[in-house]
Formats: structure tokens, C-alpha cells, sequence
């Protein structure tokens, strides 16, 4: 549950500049924004060789002042979103600022 607040953060910029395998991975987890929630799931920082992956998730009911259900704003890295439903958005579903890679299949809403 995130009411008024974001449901996950990832800051790449707190991972050990010696970590050459920035990878989360999140599964099988359901974020609920219950109506005032901001953001699923908020990807930030430098990002250089970075990935993010999501699947068989849900993440639902943000329409806080963002109400974004993925936002990657990273200046770099990866994201894949897998049988992952997104939806009831207050503004965006998967919003991406980035020049890295990104892949998105099955179940989006």
C-alpha cells in the first residue's frame, strides 16, 4: 500500500560505484495507491549500467499529485515491465526519461 506516498523507490546513485550489476528485480508484488498513492514505482539516479526489472505484478489506483504507476527518469539503464498490469492511473501508466533501453510486453492497461 502507498497512500500519499510512492510505493517503491530505487536510487541508483546510493548502489557502490564499484557494483557492476545493478539489477532489481520485482516479482509477483501488487502496489495498491488506494486513491491518493504518487507513484508504483520511482527509478532514479545516474543509472549507467543499471536494470530494472519488473514482472507478474500490479499496480494499481495512484491519482496523487504524480500518479504515475512506473516512472524511470534515470539519465541511463534498462527497465522491462513482464505480464505486469498497470492501471487507474490518475496521469501516467509507465512514464520514461531515459536514453537506456527499455522493454514492455503482455498485460499493460
Amino acid at each position: 500500500m502507498n497512500a500519499g506516498t510512492n510505493g517503491i523507490n530505487i536510487a541508483f546513485d546510493s548502489f557502490a560505484t564499484t557494483d557492476v550489476r545493478k539489477t532489481v528485480n520485482i516479482r509477483e508484488l501488487m502496489i495498491q495507491g488506494f486513491d491518493s498513492g504518487i507513484i508504483g514505482i520511482r527509478i532514479v539516479g545516474d543509472g549507467t549500467g543499471s536494470c530494472v526489472n519488473v514482472e507478474n505484478s500490479l499496480i494499481n489506483g495512484n491519482f496523487g499529485v504524480r500518479a504515475t504507476g512506473i516512472a524511470s527518469n534515470r539519465k541511463n539503464g534498462a527497465l522491462s515491465v513482464v505480464n505486469t498490469t498497470v492501471r487507474d492511473m490518475g496521469a501516467n501508466g509507465i512514464s520514461i526519461v531515459s536514453a537506456g533501453k527499455w522493454h514492455v510486453e503482455n498485460n499493460i492497461e
